[in-house]
Order: C-alpha cells, then structure tokens, then sequence
C-alpha cells in the first residue's frame, strides 16, 4: 500500500467511528450467545436459532468498518433484536 491510500484509510476512521464498530461488534457477540442459549434450552427451535446465530455472524463479519451508515444500521438491528429476546425472556 502506497503512503497516500495509508494516509487516506488513516483520515477515514474517526475516534468515533472505532467506538461505533467495536459497539456492534460486542451486540453481534451478545445477540449471538443470547440465541445460543436460547437452541440449547429450546430443542425443536434449535435449528433456527442456530441459523440465525450463523447469519449474524456472517452478516456482522460482512459489514464493511468504513461505512458508517452500515455500522449504525446493523447496530440498530441487533439492538433491536436483543431487545426482543429479553422481552421475550421476561414474558416467559
């Protein structure tokens, strides 16, 4: 890589930015154990579950740390969906 593409990666990435992608990344990772707790106590939702554990790993490990709007929105979305797990939890 040639100094000026290091220098313009470099200039793209914000403090904040980085706080952003390690945030979805540490939601992706509770969102994934939530849903692995979930197959193991619940064996006829298993192959769901597991799927869509699988899918969340893929789709997080796909999102590109550059783009901003693509963190926030997979954030929003796994948040959302945590969200909907506890609530679920909680009603039993």
């Amino acid at each position: 890589m040639t100094d000026d593409a290091d220098a313009r990666i470099r200039a793209s990435w914000r403090p904040d930015d980085i706080v952003a992608y390690e945030e979805l990344r540490d939601l992706a990772v509770v969102l994934e154990t939530m849903l692995v707790a979930r197959a193991r106590a619940d064996a006829a939702a298993a192959p769901g579950t597991r799927a869509e554990a699988s899918a969340v790993r893929g789709e997080t490990l796909a999102i590109d740390g550059f783009d901003r709007k693509a963190v926030d929105s997979h954030t929003r979305r796994l948040a959302s969906r945590i969200a909907q797990l506890r609530q679920e939890q909680r009603d039993g």
